[in-house]
């Protein structure tokens, strides 16, 4: 019999706010997925909460699009960028 896999809500929040900061940069998965140096399936992984995003390939790669950690992981946009905060909003 199969299991079903349940997401925490930790996980579900986490990649909601991946997919949010994503669309704010107005990237496909494809392009933020190359610029993380990932494959696109690991990023659609992330953002469905499926998996936990790596955060030593989030912090290297979201250092240049000014997204915090604090942001992903908690949700707080205190060292977000102020453009990119507003969006995130």
């Amino acid at each position: 019999m199969p299991r079903t896999i349940r997401l925490s809500s930790d996980q579900a929040r986490i990649g909601a706010r991946l997919r949010a900061a994503r669309r704010a940069l107005g990237m496909t998965q494809a392009q933020i997925a190359a610029a993380c140096h990932i494959s696109p399936q690991a990023w659609s992984g992330w953002e469905r909460g499926a998996d936990n995003p790596d955060p030593l390939v989030l912090r290297r790669a979201f250092k240049s699009f000014g997204i915090s950690l604090d942001w992903v992981y908690a949700g707080s946009l205190a060292s977000t960028g102020s453009e990119l905060a507003a969006k995130l909003r």
